[in-house]
């Protein structure tokens, strides 16, 4: 459970409380579900306190502890290298003299000329080219 669980229901909790009259049953009820909730959520912080102190603990005797719920392990992506307008534009040169229609991958990309497709966008550019050649 995460802590904004506990506050959204800590709040329905409360806002039922002023609602209540003292004394009442449901009144009742109503502060032993909110002692319920507080005990459940200190005990969730002392025990990721708890994990927490012992991961640094043993962080040197190479332990590894397997979190409840499933973490994607994060992809290093080689950084894309830049292209430059001359690149670009000797590319689609040479695809255009091998016959490959670079003027509609221009216009599908939505511009009129080589020289509107913004630097942001040659990747994309490369990437179309690409796939026209090997269609072509």
């Amino acid at each position: 459970m995460t802590l904004d669980f506990y506050n959204s229901e800590e709040t329905k909790l409360l806002a039922a409380l002023t609602d209540a009259n003292p004394g009442m049953p449901e009144y009742e009820q109503l502060l032993r579900n909110l002692n319920s909730l507080t005990v459940v959520a200190v005990n969730s912080i002392d025990a990721m306190e708890r994990l927490a102190c012992y991961e640094e603990d043993h962080a040197e005797d190479g332990l590894k502890l397997i979190p409840l719920t499933p973490v994607e392990p994060v992809k290093d992506e080689p950084p894309v290298p830049a292209i430059t307008f001359d690149e670009l534009k000797e590319r689609f040169t040479s695809a255009a003299q091998s016959g490959v229609p670079v003027k509609s991958i221009i216009n599908n990309l939505g511009y009129n000329k080589l020289s509107e497709i913004p630097p942001d966008r040659y990747h994309d550019a490369l990437a179309a080219l690409a796939e026209a050649e090997a269609t072509s």
